[in-house]
């Protein structure tokens, strides 16, 4: 649901809604024929006006703008079973991208989706057929929306010829590099939630460009965009880790057609210099660390006892072997560094724990509030040695991730 400023609705708007759906759920419930409520203008039809209105919007915008060789980069792509597949094709077709093509199984909408377990394009097995269509047309990368296409997800070829997906992470990193390169980035403010990866605000900081965070959630990062940006510094983009993206403020929501497209650009002009989403991650990483990220939901005794208020009552020292260098409790809104200093969190309250720990590690605790488990969410920053090559820097940064995982699972 969404307020007059196109975002999605926050407090105090949600809960206003809320009380008038109660009110009107204990009332008789008019009815109109459709004509009549045409007639009255409370029936307004999307037509085709609305889809070219929106081409029109994104082929205009100047984040889009960047047609750097787009006929030399192939690409496959699904609307997995939904509405995504004509708008990406044309706005595809419409910035120059010729070698474009559809799985035809997965091109039309269909709410049964016959040919995935789940819609989802971070669900194992989702991204088969357009991976294997890409291999078999030699496409470099491939490319997917979800169903409604909000979201966007990638493969991109390795040099071994296999595809990999791309996550969230670091498609989001990618877009802040390569956007912050291609405007004034001193001028410019871009944003993730507090579980997304902390690359992008060491991106920003090396750009000059204004960064900002906030709860999980694109209702939380439109609007806040919104609050923040200013004549000095304008939005430019912001990102969470579940594949959502919003470039510029044509939408202020999560767009996976916009990120297609701005995607594709992205990866066209890398190949006319040589080079592959791949080798750009890894010149990020070496510039900034390579980060690796996870996330790891932890089921508890149904009768267990509140696992937050456990770690606020004896917060821990020391995680996997790292210090606790700060502590942030979003519940309290209260900072707690390790000297025992505080200060005040300004993002409103949320039942979050963020552990920032040596080494620039970093743990996030959020309890459900409705079943007996736990969402956690892990970060590592991992330097490169003098002279070492990428795999042997992964390969490490995955034992500290797999070990940081076990011993603060087994510490809950």
């Amino acid at each position: 649901m969404y307020w007059e400023n196109g975002a999605q609705i926050i407090p105090p708007h949600d809960a206003g809604i809320a009380a008038c759906i109660d009110q009107a759920a204990q009332q008789a419930i008019p009815y109109l024929a459709l004509k009549q409520a045409e007639q009255q203008g409370l029936l307004h039809w999307l037509r085709d006006e609305y889809y070219q209105t929106y081409r029109k919007t994104i082929g205009a915008s100047p984040l889009l703008q960047h047609h750097t060789k787009p006929q030399a980069l192939s690409l496959a792509y699904t609307a997995m079973h939904g509405v995504g597949a004509n708008m990406a094709e044309t706005l595809l077709a419409d910035v120059g991208f010729t070698h474009v093509s559809s799985v035809k199984e997965q091109r039309e909408p269909d709410g049964t989706f016959p040919t995935v377990n789940f819609p989802n394009p971070e669900e194992a097995g989702a991204m088969d057929m357009v991976m294997a269509l890409a291999k078999k047309v030699g496409a470099q990368l491939a490319c997917a929306n979800d169903p409604d296409a909000d979201r966007f997800a990638v493969a991109a070829r390795k040099a071994d010829g296999e595809y990999q997906m791309l996550t969230g992470d670091q498609v989001g990193s990618l877009f802040g590099h390569y956007l912050l390169s291609q405007t004034d980035a001193h001028r410019q403010l871009v944003g993730n939630t507090i579980v997304s990866s902390s690359l992008l605000s060491k991106i920003a900081a090396a750009h000059g460009a204004r960064y900002y965070q906030t709860l999980t959630g694109f209702k939380w990062l439109t609007n806040v965009a919104m609050q923040e940006q200013t004549e000095q510094h304008q939005f430019l983009f912001a990102y969470e880790e579940a594949l959502g993206y919003t470039i510029g403020s044509t939408v202020w929501d999560k767009d996976g057609l916009s990120a297609l497209v701005a995607f594709a650009q992205l990866a066209a002009e890398l190949n006319a210099q040589g080079k592959t989403v791949w080798d750009q991650l890894e010149a990020l990483y070496r510039q900034h660390g390579l980060h690796v990220n996870a996330q790891r939901s932890i089921a508890l005794a149904p009768n267990s006892p509140p696992v937050g208020d456990k770690l606020r009552a004896t917060p821990p020292k020391d995680i996997a072997g790292r210090k606790v260098l700060i502590v942030e409790d979003f519940k309290l809104a209260r900072r707690t560094f390790a000297d025992g200093k505080t200060e005040a969190i300004t993002l409103p309250t949320s039942d979050v724990l963020i552990y920032h720990l040596d080494g620039g590690a970093r743990v996030i605790v959020r309890p459900s509030g409705t079943e007996p488990k736990l969402k956690c969410y892990y970060e590592v920053v991992t330097p490169f040695a003098a002279g070492e090559d990428f795999a042997s820097a992964q390969e490490r940064a995955d034992e500290q991730m797999s070990l940081l995982i076990a011993e603060h699972q087994t510490s809950l």
